[in-house]
């Protein structure tokens, strides 16, 4: 008997007798998968390129006279989340992301936007916000201008977090707080809240005292 049809009979064996089957589809799985993570990251990375050649031109042409409309276009594709303005500002252990040494330009412009709708702006520093913890650099100065930006109105930025869950409005205080010196971000400067949702106003004044133990307990 040829030894190609002994084979061939040998192949059909394993594979009725489905040892080779689950194997053959993990394999497959595993590469499109390992395919489709490539992908989604060679995407997202493209992304950001393009998200901060915008954000660099955008700047650049804002401080041009009547830059009005290209600080409004800035403002559009300035980072919508805590993980973005990391991902463009931020610096890890050992690389630095796109915008790093534009970080401060940048984040203080948008710190200092005033031709954005109000509550559009606070609805965007918001999303940002939930999710924060405190780094240097980038991060702090986000921060910096959101506490002023909480501190001149407080009715607005109650408006905005009321449509949040309480965890993410707990997660948006406790950003607030976060960093070396949380008591330097006095609750007192916020005593207009008690007044208009006192329930938020506990969460504000708890955030802060946790923020407070969590320095003390690390020195």
């Amino acid at each position: 008997m040829p030894c190609r049809y002994i084979c061939d009979r040998a192949f059909c064996k394993i594979m009725k007798s489905n040892i080779l089957i689950p194997a053959l589809c993990s394999f497959l799985f595993l590469g499109f998968s390992n395919i489709a993570a490539q992908t989604a990251f060679s995407t997202t990375n493209d992304n950001l390129i393009k998200k901060a050649d915008s954000l660099k031109l955008f700047y650049f042409k804002s401080t041009e006279p009547n830059g009005a409309i290209y600080q409004l276009q800035f403002f559009d594709v300035f980072p919508n989340s805590f993980t973005e303005l990391c991902a463009l500002y931020g610096r890890g252990e050992n690389t630095s992301a796109l915008l790093y040494y534009d970080a401060k330009n940048h984040i203080g412009l948008f710190n200092k936007l005033f031709v954005v709708n109000d509550t559009a702006y606070y609805k965007k520093m918001v999303r940002i916000a939930i999710g924060g913890q405190w780094a240097i650099d980038a991060v702090s100065y986000f921060q910096d201008g959101m506490h002023d930006r909480v501190v001149s109105d407080p009715d607005l930025t109650v408006y905005v977090l009321k449509d949040y869950s309480n965890i993410l409005i707990k997660n948006f205080w406790h950003f607030y707080f976060d960093g070396p010196h949380p008591e330097a971000s006095l609750a007192t400067e916020l005593q207009k809240i008690k007044d208009i949702n006192s329930k938020m106003y506990r969460i504000i004044i708890t955030s802060q005292q946790n923020a407070i133990n969590t320095i003390n307990n690390n020195h």
